[in-house]
């Protein structure tokens, strides 16, 4: 294209050996780079044909029709080439659509992607919600081919995150030898030592039973590794206080193994605060709120900065020794609402049944679902059944309704649940629960996809979870 056919709002961009013809208004009006780059003393700014180098031919194509077009739809598969190229040529507005809408599209098959690039154009909200997902849905991204694609150091950083949730530590191990497997091609003889040395400080050998770390040293390719062997070998004999005739690097090395930081995930006690019933009467003062009653009784609480009165979830933080507030509750989801269960799960907090008003058979049959990664409320259902005054745990994927007050005060005997990530509306049939059942506690046991259920003497009407 030549240059002879261009006005003067116009410019012909060069990418991929493809020529663009553009308006030169749109990029300086959309992007701080075309403004510096035609605006400033550049020598492109004297020019009318522009070559890009390192720019994806597509997504700057889909980014063209954005600036034209703010509703242009973007397919799932492009949109991170997209943020890449906004981001590098400051496309500022298209950038925080990508992010958006990555956000949204947040899920276990493409969270550890989205964290990779979002780290590597530092865009710090994204990644460390990518990252946290990532660390909490370990057990179902290790079955995705998505591992496979992650080179060796990004590899180590995620397996090797302390935060890291995992089941069972030797899910951890072979993942890295599903990845080793499919990569091993990529690396000469003279590397696998160090690399499956790295792998092993990704591992938690604290965690590790004996009969694990045998089991290790009988991988083909681990075992014709001499070094690596002695190392493993080191580490069962110093836990058994054996001193066999080892070298000091291959001693020290099984030392740091052994003495290495467990994996550890963060919890925080929750407590819902903000739910005293309409009637009584409030006044906000500097830094607290005080109620009083039909009795004229007054009460003072230190004040959580709400909306419109909401309900907020806060939780306690040892590090600070403070109260911090983590989210609210609108109005419509809980005030005035009794018997009703918040529980919260991994990345989610749910709140479910319950009745307005206590006695008025106004009942809350929604299951709401907060996503605190996505920062947003989902109804996940509707509870086949009225309940209230129940108890309620969350195993797996399922969450479990037991025992409870129904319709018409009826005290239940049984127990019904329903799978959250299907995403169905279906539940399960009741089941009536054989044994005498008057207030009970339900408790998940760690790493399980099991509950127990404990007697309750003693209960106090509150809301934590």
């Amino acid at each position: 294209m030549s240059e002879e056919n261009i006005s003067d709002d116009e410019i012909i961009l060069v990418i991929e050996d493809v020529s663009i013809k553009c308006s030169k208004k749109d990029l300086i009006e959309n992007s701080d780079y075309f403004k510096a780059m035609f605006e400033g003393n550049f020598v492109e700014s004297k020019k009318n044909i522009v070559r890009l180098q390192g720019i994806d031919l597509k997504a700057m194509n889909i980014i063209l029709s954005l600036l034209w077009d703010r509703t242009f739809l973007i397919n799932e598969e492009d949109i991170l080439s997209v943020l890449q190229v906004s981001c590098m040529l400051q496309f500022i507005e298209i950038k925080m659509m990508c992010v958006a809408k990555l956000t949204e599209l947040l899920l276990p098959r493409n969270c550890l992607k989205i964290w990779m690039v979002a780290e590597q154009l530092d865009l710090k909200p994204l990644y460390l919600k990518a990252k946290s997902m990532s660390l909490i849905e370990f057990d179902v991204i290790k079955d995705f081919d998505c591992i496979a694609d992650l080179p060796l150091k990004p590899l180590c950083s995620y397996l090797g995150n302390v935060n890291l949730q995992c089941k069972q530590e030797m899910d951890v191990f072979r993942t890295l030898m599903k990845w080793w497997y499919d990569n091993s091609s990529k690396y000469s003889k003279t590397e696998h030592s160090d690399i499956f040395l790295r792998f092993f400080y990704c591992l938690d050998f604290k965690n590790l039973k004996q009969s694990d770390i045998q089991e290790i040293m009988t991988y083909p390719d681990i075992a014709s590794e001499e070094p690596i062997v002695k190392i493993a070998q080191c580490v069962l004999d110093l836990r058994h206080d054996f001193r066999n005739n080892y070298d000091e690097d291959i001693r020290n090395t099984a030392q740091l193994l052994n003495n290495a930081k467990s994996r550890s995930f963060k919890e925080y006690p929750c407590i819902l605060v903000n739910t005293c019933p309409e009637e009584q009467k409030c006044k906000k003062l500097k830094g607290t709120v005080v109620y009083e009653d039909k009795f004229m009784r007054k009460t003072a609480y230190n004040n959580i900065e709400t909306s419109d009165m909401a309900a907020a979830i806060i939780y306690y933080d040892n590090a600070t020794k403070n109260f911090v507030k983590l989210l609210e509750i609108d109005k419509a989801k809980c005030r005035n609402l009794e018997g009703f269960k918040i529980v919260g799960y991994k990345e989610f907090i749910f709140l479910l049944g319950g009745e307005y008003f206590l006695g008025k058979g106004n009942w809350n049959k929604n299951v709401w679902a907060y996503d605190i990664i996505r920062e947003s409320w989902e109804r996940k259902t509707v509870l086949p059944f009225e309940r209230r005054h129940f108890e309620c745990c969350v195993c797996g994927d399922y969450i479990y309704i037991i025992s409870g007050t129904g319709r018409y005060r009826v005290i239940s005997d049984n127990m019904f649940w329903y799978n959250y990530k299907e995403g169905t509306v279906l539940w399960s049939e009741l089941r009536i629960c054989e044994y005498a059942m008057r207030q009970l506690n339900t408790h998940q046991v760690k790493n399980s996809n099991t509950f127990i259920t404990l007697d309750q003497f003693h209960c106090r009407k509150t809301n934590p979870f």
